[in-house]
């Protein structure tokens, strides 16, 4: 994935997951849990590859 796009999907991700409205989506907590590794997976990509 290049670095533009990871950078992208880092972005957004954290900002839903940070976000003061997220009680809004009704996501279960399975979901919040599979959002959240799934930012320390792209997370972790990116500071392999460019850090």
């Amino acid at each position: 994935m290049e670095k533009i796009e990871l950078i992208t999907r880092i972005r957004a991700l954290s900002e839903l997951l940070h976000s003061d409205d997220l009680h809004k989506y009704s996501f279960s907590e399975e979901t919040l849990t599979e959002m959240k590794q799934k930012l320390d997976e792209i997370t972790e990509e990116y500071i392999a590859a460019y850090c």
